[in-house]
């Protein structure tokens, strides 16, 4: 399960790094620890069906790794549910996209896949109207071309029919021609920033409760590991032990079988006289 989650972000992350603006990969991280988890649960289940006393001090260590793993790693997420989620750089890269969006596909391209999987419009918590600062768009009377005071389609809702119209977003910037009612009718109004912090808030939240969760249940199988190494370490003693008892108790029952002990008085039957032998006597 860990490795489809840590796949899936691998896939998905990239419009989380950029907004983010950040330079590592948390999908990676997740990748390598599932399969640490993998490593650690063939350990463990090659130490219990061997009772290998090595391979449990081995999995004892891996258990280790995981609690220091997990409990800073709750406690971060927790803080930062507690926190909220700081805006910091303010997503450079976005705004270089923002401002490039009919000059450049990739910009295009950027802006459209950022504001359709998260359902916004626009960088920061001024929302749609972020793009003012876009010249192609800007809402001024020196503004001359046709899209100005738009924003791009991909800001638009999904109609019922799960389709967007492609001149939804048009003059939605002018004050004077649509209410800001009809404008959170057709468009998504909240900036990018701001839906992906509320949504990283209540990830983190669930990732925190989920963290310290499971280095409880880490704990709880240190401690049965520990257990089961102290039985595993006694079995041979037992067994020698259970070993000389039987053989005795073996030992004793051949010695009786061969050398039978009766208190019954010995009769002697081997030599009974025959019919001449009293013949003779007679």
């Amino acid at each position: 399960m860990t490795l489809i989650i840590g796949l899936y972000l691998y896939w998905k992350f990239e419009v989380i790094q950029i907004l983010m603006d950040i330079k590592f990969n948390p999908d990676l991280y997740i990748i390598g620890l599932s399969i640490f988890l993998f490593f650690i649960g063939c350990v463990g289940y090659v130490a219990i069906t061997h009772e290998n006393i090595c391979l449990f001090y081995w999995y004892l260590l891996s258990l280790v790794i995981l609690m220091m793993l997990y409990v800073p790693i709750g406690l971060a997420a927790l803080k930062f549910s507690a926190d909220g989620y700081k805006k910091g750089k303010d997503a450079k890269e976005v705004w270089i996209a923002l401002h490039n969006y009919f000059e450049l596909p990739v910009s295009r391209k950027l802006m459209d896949e950022i504001q359709n999987a998260l359902q916004c419009c626009g960088i920061t918590d001024s929302g749609y109207r972020d793009w003012n600062h876009n010249f192609h768009l800007e809402c001024n009377e020196n503004n001359s071309r046709p899209e100005k005071c738009s924003v791009p389609s991909s800001c638009c809702k999904l109609h019922r029919d799960k389709h967007t119209d492609p001149v939804c977003g048009t003059h939605v910037l002018n004050n004077t021609i649509m209410s800001q009612l009809q404008v959170e009718d057709m468009i998504y109004t909240r900036g990018c920033l701001g839906v992906l912090g509320g949504s990283l808030q209540r990830s983190s939240s669930i990732l925190g409760i989920l963290s310290l969760g499971s280095a409880c249940i880490v704990f709880l199988s240190f401690i049965l590991t520990v257990a089961t190494i102290k039985i595993t370490s006694e079995k041979p003693r037992h067994f020698r032990m259970q070993n000389y008892l039987v053989g005795r108790r073996h030992n004793l029952y051949n010695d009786e079988d061969l050398y039978p002990v009766s208190h019954s008085p010995i009769i002697d039957t081997t030599s009974k006289p025959s019919a001449v032998d009293l013949k003779f006597t007679l």
